[in-house]
């Protein structure tokens, strides 16, 4: 019975058998064994051991261009690369000419691109040449300035936007200075019987390396391979509507990251080591299975946009009141009971949706976001507001639908700069008269309360255009109504 690699290389290192002798074993291995594990671990103790004859080479120009098994082709070309770099280009050529596997041809070509010689220079320019792509623009390596390796680089990048739109018709990309810089491949997955599924990511997508942005949403992804993090240039990446259930620990190397989406899949933690993606603008959380955030999240020193709606979230870290730089906060449609405190030292924030939870009540310290433009808390159970939220006075846009609701304070007649008001089901009786001292006031809704009187007196309402009161119980459209409609404001009743 054979020995297996490991049990020869063991007897080679304890010198119980020559280096001529363990060489002769894994050759053995290599051309007769039908178990191409055992085969691969053969090549591997082999180029361990040093043996670099002409027995071993022409071996593995054998292996590089009729054996059936792509991993061993590539182990071979490895080999070579390795151990007779200096006699390398024939081989590698040769076994171009005849290679099918992408990744094969990949190593192949970043070989002979490290090879400082007028042949492989020759025949990567040829190469080049043949390229039929008006994207690709191939005469500028007419120019002496290229070296090898640029020119290898530039082939690689064209072999795998070539081997892309053969498996998948509706992908895109980008070119700038000679190099692929976005890569879509979104909603690849859904061509007819689904047979060219992507639901593993290209491994050889890490060659793409000047790659800024990569879409990636809409397929069947489970994961993305630990290789892309040599992708030290990507700024954005999408990997929304996929199947991921734990946070891609490649994610974490992106240094460069600005843009992260990886909303609609079935995350349920975010890892402590998010803290290094120092340079994140904009992160999209949304349609997870979180139930919390990390304390580390305060080193998203440069968060500006932060989408958490529709995860099961109870509350936010004390450390979340450091994201200074925070714009955009989407909390809707989780498990929170009140505010986070932790929000009132966010100056910056102009977007805030907390709508969707089991809130009771609006903190006093709203005050405190000055920057605040959009203020969504529909759907809670609040029944009073406080006094506070007067002095929003950036605020255009607030929601409060879906509450319990039956009057506003006073202070709303200080929201000068407020156009939208929707005050839909909730328990309003009568139309809040001070509401029209609000200059730019576009639209008020009141739809699903419990108003049946409306005021008799002149009302103003100087840039109303639409006012809802549809599902009242309105029996009657007093004279005042009558007039803001004849005066070009759109009433629904």
């Amino acid at each position: 019975m054979e020995k297996k690699p490991s049990e020869i290389y063991e007897e080679y290192s304890r010198n119980i058998i020559t280096t001529s002798l363990a060489a002769k074993h894994f050759i053995s291995i290599i051309e007769n064994s039908g178990d191409q594990k055992q085969r691969l671990q053969a090549l591997s103790y082999l180029n361990r051991i040093e043996i670099v004859d002409s027995e071993v080479f022409d071996l593995l120009e054998n292996l590089m261009i009729s054996d059936s098994n792509e991993n061993v082709r590539k182990a071979a070309v490895e080999y070579i690369k390795e151990s007779f770099f200096e006699k390398a280009f024939d081989p590698m050529k040769f076994s171009y000419e005849h290679e099918t596997s992408i990744k094969n041809i990949i190593t192949i070509i970043s070989t002979i691109g490290k090879i400082d010689s007028i042949k492989a220079r020759t025949f990567l320019l040829r190469e080049i040449e043949k390229i039929d792509n008006e994207m690709f623009n191939v005469k500028i390596f007419t120019d002496k300035k290229y070296s090898n390796k640029e020119l290898a680089e530039y082939f690689i990048e064209y072999l795998i936007i070539n081997n892309l739109e053969q498996k998948y018709d509706k992908m895109e990309y980008k070119i700038k200075n000679n190099h692929i810089i976005e890569l879509n491949l979104s909603d690849v997955s859904s061509h007819v019987f689904e047979w060219n599924v992507l639901n593993k990511v290209p491994i050889y997508l890490v060659e793409l390396c000047f790659l800024r942005k990569l879409s990636l949403k809409f397929n069947k992804l489970r994961n993305i391979p630990v290789s892309l993090k040599d992708l030290k240039y990507l700024e954005a990446i999408d990997l929304s509507y996929n199947k991921i259930k734990k946070f891609p620990q490649t994610i974490e190397s992106f240094s460069a990251l600005r843009e992260l989406n990886i909303s609609y899949n079935r995350i349920d933690k975010i890892p402590n080591s998010i803290s290094r993606l120092v340079n994140l603008e904009i992160f999209n959380l949304r349609a997870n299975s979180l139930k919390e955030l990390p304390t580390e999240i305060n080193y998203l020193k440069n968060l500006r946009n932060l989408n958490l709606r529709d995860n099961i979230l109870l509350d936010l870290p004390h450390t979340f009141q450091y994201l200074y730089k925070l714009e955009f906060l989407d909390l809707g449609s989780n498990n929170l009971v009140k505010i986070p405190t932790s929000l009132k030292f966010l100056k910056n924030l102009k977007y805030l949706n907390i709508s969707g939870n089991e809130i009771r009540s609006v903190p006093l310290w709203i005050n405190e976001l000055q920057s605040l433009e959009e203020l969504h808390i529909s759907d809670n159970k609040i029944t009073e507001l406080p006094e506070t939220m007067g002095a929003l006075k950036n605020l255009s846009s607030l929601t409060l639908w879906n509450n319990g609701l039956e009057n506003l304070p006073e202070s709303f007649k200080k929201l000068k700069k407020l156009k939208v008001l929707n005050l839909s089901w909730n328990n309003f009786s009568q139309l809040p008269i001070f509401l029209e001292l609000l200059p730019n006031l576009e639209i008020l809704s009141l739809w699903g309360n419990k108003i049946k009187v409306l005021p008799s007196q002149s009302l103003k309402f100087p840039s109303l255009k639409i006012l809802d009161l549809n599902f009242n119980n309105i029996k009657e459209i007093p004279e005042s109504i009558k007039k803001l409609k004849r005066d070009g404001i759109t009433i629904y009743k």
